[in-house]
């Protein structure tokens, strides 16, 4: 994309960039070529800072100059004020064919702006490497647009500075509330003009609310689309200027009605008067015949022969783009002016595939007499909406604390009210190579058809959610059944594979914000927007189940599409999941379902008790640390604390300090549950809240697990069911009361048994046998001191890492065959190297077969197989005469050789069960042996010579560590193999002692 690497001689003369750029030619060589750039036609002036897209930045500039690919200049910001600014050219100037170019990498276009002559048509930017042709069209589609809309934001810049920032009023009732009514637009481009209004919802205003990100909608760590998003541009707002980010701009633009253009341009008639689908059906451009579909292209529409774009899809063969027209309406019966139907076109050039399929077509329309879509669009792109809608960065003063509290404490009542919550998922793409919603979303359309007007029979959603595999139940309803599976007979095999692995889509930043729980558990109805795509809320719930159902078929070995066999792909993705050291919860369920299950569980039950409200929204994001409360207070019971002076419930303060409100909520859940809440501790290694007590849970760590010592009800295990975890008892018969109480420095003081302390451990976590599997031989000592036999001791360690619980059952089902073979495989990876393309890499694998080839030398190997096979040995698991073979000769086996892949498939097969067991755990608990020889795993943040105490009111027990002036801290709940159903009293003599955990 740079023109750094490519150019040379690059020279500033005035405002006028010139370089000698290379270019390839037939014949290999790399000619230089003159070329220029006129920067002034590029850049603009914006209060003191150069803009793209803008021009004439020379007007009134001085000092500029040219240091390397940065320019420099010293810019006006008031009449007095002069900014100095540079801005590198390397991010958005190209070399493109031996010429200097704008060009934006991320939204996908060249401009010849600034070129001497500017009468090109303005193009999209070929990525490198080989494209998808398909694709490749699409893309243009967007690049005119993306440029007008770019050129327009910096337009909007110049002519609203001269405005007024925009001034709140204070609002005249404790129920009143702002809504943002958007005026209509001719074209996607032109910048928003709205207005906000006062109303009071004791009055019942008719209105929508939307539920968005503020930052940016896409999970990256990529600096340059973190600033995109982060970047403000200029709205229009009862006449004053308003500054909004982009997210909210592109769901801004997507909301507003009256674009007339993006459906005109739709039906822009090009030679022979063929319309752009036309065009697209003829070229076969599938993606592309899609979009515009969605942006109301006429599936009816003929060119000067008569011909429709079924007709000439027909005439080409271009068998997907034939099925997708006929399934949104194009007529099969339709004549061109040569009295032809599709299926002439077809038959007359021998297109035997699309005749199969049309002739089919016909028979089923002439004997059903299906009528065809009317003229327009038959995908959905509009949807019913309100006239105004409630959008928080907008409609509450966020510099106003006050309000802010008043408003979010009434946010709950807001999303309730509202018509319907409009869920924004931000623009399809993150980049031009992103098709990530495109693949997902292209014939979502077709799950329609399970329902009605976009709503799906209450009873078949509470089974989906049940059970996503319902669908191909024999009792299914029909509808809903061929449904779901003409829609998986669509995808595609590669796409559907790399589930297993996860789905980039549903890693959305929408899908981690804390507000999104009471957003749509508070929603009337919802309707989901991704860029062009729109579609219920039980459409996507379905889609999600849907795919839920391929991901859970094709991890137990059986092809979603009903087809005999499996693809060795299918296997390597599959297996993907055994090799990696941390879990995403996302690879368990799809977020949709997991909201879904929430808003239909609220809704019939009502509020969720305040520590499963509160243990669901840590796992969610939330930009002020205090929203991780404010967030479920609407959907929660009262967060109350009972004290001298009466009841006190928590309500939103955005002055009361992050820490105190930690505390604050910890002294009510200990109120209610007493100190079993040390179980929802997950301290950091570093504090994200300054001046944390270690035994205030901070509700900034994540717990996607079920704790061992309290159930949370929020937390659903993989078949959405609530995992029982009060399966432990350790501290048995003991009758002590639990007392306890929190002193002024917010120290918690209680009595405890101490009952053992950590005497080894292992570091890595308990999916992690460490680099050459030398953490495996570290296990293998630390059980050896255990005293009893060597199968004895590897039963001790397989149920210690799991906690002795396999899906519900406790103790856990016999696993140790598949614990072996399990161990087998971490080491097989460990050994060939390839851990890092199995947890890492797969996914952006062409062949994903690719990465089982061994990444290390033979000699390493075989020098990491002579810490394997003692290792093994060690928890008496050998190697037949065979395996040693094999193993010994891992370095000249192919994947593509039908003998290794045979014995892959086997080898992963045999491990799985125990792997899908573990991969349910924590996977960042640390084992451990006791001075009392005992084996447990606790927290990562474990060391030796921690105290292991049993506490009266608990369940399991809790890990402490010695301080200063003879306080604890809490590390947190441990599972002790052994002692957990109250056999630690048994010949064991414990005094209750005095805990002051600071």
């Amino acid at each position: 994309m740079s023109f750094k690497e490519q150019s040379r001689n690059i020279r500033l003369e005035g405002t006028i960039l010139r370089a000698e750029c290379s270019k390839a030619d037939p014949s290999g060589k790399w000619p230089w070529h003159e070329s220029e750039l006129r920067l002034d036609r590029l850049l603009g002036n914006v209060s003191g800072q150069l803009v793209w897209l803008g021009t004439n930045f020379n007007h009134n500039a001085k000092h500029i100059y040219l240091e390397g690919t940065t320019l420099h200049a010293l810019l006006p910001k008031s009449e007095h004020v002069w900014h100095p600014t540079s801005v590198d050219l390397n991010d958005r100037i190209a070399n493109k064919d031996g010429r200097l170019v704008y060009a934006d990498p991320r939204l996908g276009f060249y401009s010849p702006r600034g070129q001497p002559n500017e009468n090109e048509k303005v193009e999209y930017v070929p990525y490198s490497g080989v494209g998808n042709v398909d694709d490749y069209a699409r893309r243009g589609l967007d690049a005119t647009e993306a440029h007008a809309v770019e050129c327009k934001r910096f337009e909007a810049e110049i002519v609203l500075r001269a405005l007024q920032p925009f001034r709140y009023t204070r609002l005249p009732t404790p129920t009143s509330i702002r809504l943002l009514k958007i005026e209509d637009a001719d074209e996607p481009s032109d910048f928003i003009h709205a207005s906000l209004v006062v109303v009071d919802l004791a009055h019942s205003p008719q209105y929508d609310a939307l539920s968005y990100t503020w930052g940016s909608p896409f999970t990256t760590s990529e600096p340059q689309l973190d600033e995109y998003y982060q970047r403000t541009t200029t709205i229009l707002c009862n006449n004053q200027r308003l500054s909004v980010k982009q997210n909210l701009l592109d769901a801004l633009r997507r909301l507003r009605k009256g674009q007339r253009s993006a459906v005109q341009s739709t039906e822009n008639r090009g030679r022979y008067y063929k319309t752009p689908l036309i065009q697209a059906a003829e070229d076969g451009h599938g993606r592309l015949v899609h979009s515009l579909l969605l942006q109301g292209a006429d599936i009816t529409a003929q060119d000067r022969f008569g011909e429709t774009a079924l007709h000439y899809a027909a005439e080409r063969g271009h068998l997907e783009v034939v099925k997708t027209l006929v399934q949104a309406g194009s007529s099969v019966f339709k004549l061109d002016n040569s009295r032809r139907t599709p299926l002439d076109c077809a038959k007359q050039k021998f297109r035997y595939e699309t005749i199969k399929y049309l002739e089919t077509q016909v028979a089923t329309q002439k004997k059903t007499k299906a009528v065809p879509a009317p003229k327009g669009t038959y995908f959905p792109t509009a949807m019913r909406s309100q006239s105004y809608i409630w959008i928080d960065a907008l409609c509450i003063n966020q510099e106003d604390n006050d309000e802010k509290a008043i408003q979010v404490g009434m946010m709950g009542r807001i999303y309730k009210s509202a018509k319907s919550v409009v869920v924004w998922l931000g623009r399809e793409r993150q980049d031009v190579n992103d098709t990530t919603a495109e693949d997902l979303f292209l014939d979502t359309w077709m799950l329609d058809a399970a329902g009605t007007s976009g709503k799906l029979d209450e009873t078949t959603l509470d089974a989906l959610l049940d059970d996503p595999q319902r669908h191909l139940s024999p009792k299914a309803p029909a509808d809903l059944k061929e449904t779901v599976t003409n829609w998986i007979k669509k995808l595609d095999e590669k796409q559907m594979r790399s589930w297993l692995i996860g789905l980039p889509f549903f890693r959305r930043s929408w899908f981690e914000r804390a507000w999104v729980i009471q957003e749509l558990v508070m929603a009337q109805e919802i309707t989901v927007l991704c860029g062009q795509f729109v579609f219920s809320w039980d459409t996507f719930v379905l889609l999600s189940c849907a795919v839920d159902s391929c991901r859970v078929l094709m991890r137990a070995g059986t092809n979603p599409k009903g087809e005999r066999g499996e693809n060795f792909h299918t296997i390597v993705y599959r297996s993907a999941a055994m090799s990696s050291k941390t879990v995403d919860p996302e690879l368990y369920e799809i977020p949709a379902m997991t909201l879904e299950r929430r808003r239909r569980a609220y809704h019939r039950q009502g509020a969720l008790s305040s520590m499963s409200a509160l243990a669901l929204s840590r796992n969610y994001n939330a930009t002020d640390t205090r929203d991780k409360v404010f967030a479920v207070l609407s959907i929660s019971a009262p967060i109350r604390l009972s004290t001298k002076t009466g009841t006190h419930s928590v309500l939103p303060d955005y002055v009361q300090p992050a820490r105190d409100l930690f505390v604050y909520v910890a002294m009510s859940l200990l109120q209610a549950h007493g100190p079993s809440i040390l179980s929802l501790i997950r301290n950091p290694a570093t504090p994200r809240v300054k001046g944390l007590p270690s035994w205030v849970p901070d509700l900034t760590m994540p717990i996607h697990y079920q704790p061992l010592g309290i159930s949370i009800e929020s937390l659903v295990s993989e078949a959405g069911q609530t995992t029982a975890t009060a399966i432990y008892d350790a501290i048995g018969n003991n009758t002590l009361q639990p007392a306890y109480h929190v002193t002024a420095e917010s120290y918690l003081v209680l009595h405890g048994f101490r009952w053992d302390s950590v005497q080894e451990i292992a570091q890595p976590g308990l999916s992690n046998i460490g680099p050459d599997t030398v953490e495996l031989f570290r296990w293998g000592q630390i059980i050896s001191e255990l005293g009893g036999s060597v199968a004895e001791n590897r039963a001790i360690l397989w149920r210690t890492l799991i906690s002795d619980e396999a899906q519900g059952k406790h103790p856990a089902p016999d696993l140790d065959k598949s614990f072996q073979n399990w161990l087998k495989y971490l080491c097989f990876i460990e050994m060939t190297g390839i851990r890092d393309a199995m947890a890492n890499k797969l996914i952006s694998m062409k062949n994903p077969v690719d990465a089982l080839w061994p990444k290390r030398s033979k000699e390493q190997m075989l020098e990491t197989f002579q810490v394997i096979q003692p290792s093994l040995a060690t928890l008496g698991i050998t190697f037949t005469k065979e395996d040693v073979n094999r193993w010994r000769t891992l370095d000249s086996f192919s994947p593509e050789d039908i003998q290794y892949a045979n014995w892959y498939f086997g080898f992963e097969g045999n491990g799985r069960n125990f792997a899908k067991v573990i991969h349910s755990k924590d996977l960042s608990r640390r084992i451990f042996r006791t001075g009392k020889n005992f084996l447990g795993i606790g927290p990562e943040q474990t060391e030796i010579g921690d105290l292991i105490y049993l506490l009266p009111g608990t369940k399991v027990p809790y890990v402490f560590r010695h301080v200063k002036d003879g306080n604890f801290r809490v590390i947190g709940e441990a599972y002790v193999h052994g002692i957990m159903h109250g056999e630690a009293w048994q010949n064991h003599q414990m005094t209750s002692e005095r805990l002051c955990i600071v």
